[in-house]
């Protein structure tokens, strides 16, 4: 601070040496700097405060990709939805602002995916299925066709449909799903792992085992060489692979995987 208080005080006699139109042209010219920073300060402030304020009315948590439901699964209890209207216009009815429905904003998306979630609980699957179907359009606008969280979407809709016994219906949208993080992931992803499980759950459901074993055979495959082979999120397809020897009848099968699956459940407290 001591040198430019010291160049400050020997530029000022040197600058007084120019002529007048010198000295007016440099103070302008710094003026005007002065006034920039000045109005980018104001700016930055203005867009934080702004910012800020939308965090607190859009909720931005990642979306849930949905595992294959297991028979044994007891749904959780979840409160009645608050009558008053929310950030996003939306009421107990379903009404939902036009503005809303015509955005391309993923938060908005995930917003309403976290409703859904919440009425699919409630066991409200028309409500969730509107609200889902919504979401699609956005994502749609958002990412096009081809992108992870439209397949995380459909997913959804899939396990929505399995949950109201609409299993053709959740077939067709869980195999749409698989075939995009099939094409986004890639064959030996984590993800694609999770989407064969839940096809194969609907194949279960529809009494088609041939065609489910190898979907879970793939799924264990997949999250044996990616996880590991004791890790939690075999338990899914190793029950899923379970009910399949369990209707052939396969005994040694069935003890083999039941000890599998209850060593896992005790290691991790599933």
């Amino acid at each position: 601070m001591q040198k430019v208080f010291e160049l400050s005080k020997n530029f000022i006699p040197l600058l007084l040496q120019y002529p007048k139109w010198v000295q007016v042209f440099f103070f302008a010219v710094v003026f005007q700097i002065l006034f920039l920073a000045f109005v980018l300060v104001i700016y930055y402030f203005l867009s934080l405060k702004s910012f800020q304020k939308q965090r607190t009315t859009i909720v931005t948590q990642p979306q849930n990709v949905k595992e294959g439901l297991p028979k044994s699964e007891k749904r959780n209890q979840v409160p009645k939805a608050d009558k008053q209207k929310t950030d996003l216009g939306i009421d107990k009815e379903l009404k939902i602002d036009e503005k809303y429905l015509e955005s391309n904003d993923p938060r908005i998306a995930l917003t309403l995916s976290n409703l859904a979630a919440m009425y699919e609980a409630q066991g409200r699957y028309k409500d969730a299925e509107e609200i889902l179907l919504k979401v699609l359009k956005i994502q749609e606008r958002a990412f096009g066709k081809k992108h992870p969280n439209y397949a995380t979407t459909l997913n959804n809709i899939s396990s929505l449909y399995t949950r109201s016994g609409k299993y053709e219906e959740a077939e067709k949208v869980q195999l749409e799903a698989l075939n995009i993080v099939e094409a986004s992931y890639g064959k030996m992803h984590p993800a694609t792992a999770t989407f064969l499980n839940n096809l194969a759950f609907i194949y279960l459901k529809l009494a088609r085992y041939n065609e489910a074993a190898p979907l879970i055979e793939r799924a264990i495959t997949i999250r044996t060489s990616t996880l590991g082979p004791d890790h939690p999120e075999l338990i899914s397809p190793l029950e899923n692979l379970l009910e399949i020897f369990q209707k052939a009848g396969d005994q040694r099968k069935v003890n083999e995987l039941s000890n599998k699956i209850q060593q896992l459940k005790k290691k991790f407290k599933h």
